[in-house]
């Protein structure tokens, strides 16, 4: 979701999720964020707090998918906040970019997030080029 909100100068204020359990069931939630991001790891944490406030651990999922919206164009700068920490977003910021560059000049699968190793036959594709089906949809 963050390197196609890079690619294409956008970012957004509100993140959802949604998510299906096993008996088919849907949810979805969302969250205004007080400012613009397309920052991977920023979408990441507000996505968990949505699933971990709306979903009940023993029921299996059979899909989740996050999203951003409210888009507007990503400016170079942020509106400072006194209570908020910009800095580490700035950072967060150069740490995605450096990421979206070496995917693109080494290939997407050069740099991972640890917690993808351990599931490799969900996490061996590039997202940005593939519809990913849950594996027991293809059994």
């Amino acid at each position: 979701v963050a390197t196609r909100l890079k690619q294409s100068q956008k970012a957004g204020t509100v993140i959802s999720i949604g998510f299906r359990t096993s008996q088919l069931k849907g949810m979805q939630r969302q969250r205004k964020i007080s400012h613009l991001t397309n920052i991977s790891k920023e979408i990441l944490q507000t996505a968990m707090v949505l699933l971990k406030e709306n979903w009940q651990e023993e029921i299996p999922l059979r899909s989740i998918g996050v999203s951003v919206s409210a888009l507007r164009e990503d400016l170079d700068y942020i509106q400072e906040d006194l209570f908020d920490e910009h800095v580490v977003l700035s950072e967060e910021k150069q740490i995605d970019e450096t990421i979206d560059y070496i995917r693109s000049r080494f290939g997407y699968d050069k740099v991972k997030r640890c917690s993808l190793l351990l599931d490799e036959e969900l996490s061996d594709f590039n997202p940005l080029t593939h519809t990913i089906h849950p594996v027991g949809y293809l059994k």
